[in-house]
């Protein structure tokens, strides 16, 4: 956990931190009515593995609002059964980067709602969790875009493809 904390200090620290703009400005690249369209793996901190499925697949639109907040819809691929499925909802931050959006983001997750009807058709529910707070970046290279972001109770690190569609 200590080499996630040091890693994560360490992206914090190659941005020019006292560049951080808590104002209500919204970055650059995540101006308002952007939507981004994000795919990616969860690679884990503790026991380091890499496995493609499930897939972490979300779309997200920046509000058109004073205020730089998104709202989205995140799932995960099936792997046999769904497994996580929601709302998203980010606050970003402008780090004065035309290229580089820094959020937080308070998501919520449904996957509850069909616990009951894998129970009833004798399948293996997946364990589910109501809430969960991230942080994360996204960085554009012309059209693509990386996003790293935290996962579930910080276990986790999500890399994914991002895509502006406007």
């Amino acid at each position: 956990m200590k080499k996630y904390f040091i890693f994560l200090i360490l992206i914090l620290v190659s941005f020019n931190l006292f560049s951080l703009d808590f104002s209500w400005r919204h970055p650059e690249i995540a101006e308002k009515n952007s939507i981004f369209v994000d795919v990616g793996i969860s690679v884990f901190v503790e026991n380091p593995e890499l496995n493609i499925l499930p897939l972490e697949i979300r779309i997200e639109y920046i509000l058109p609002i004073y205020l730089p907040l998104s709202c989205g819809f995140f799932f995960h691929t099936p792997n046999p059964n769904p497994t996580s499925f929601g709302f998203r909802v980010a606050y970003h931050i402008d780090l004065r980067d035309p290229f580089l959006d820094f959020f937080f983001v308070y998501q919520f997750n449904l996957a509850f709602l069909i616990q009951d009807i894998l129970y009833i058709y004798n399948d293996k529910p997946a364990p589910v969790y109501l809430f969960d707070y991230r942080i994360g970046f996204r960085r554009y290279f012309g059209l693509i875009g990386l996003v790293v972001e935290t996962g579930f109770k910080l276990e986790s690190v999500i890399i994914m493809l991002s895509l502006k569609l406007n």
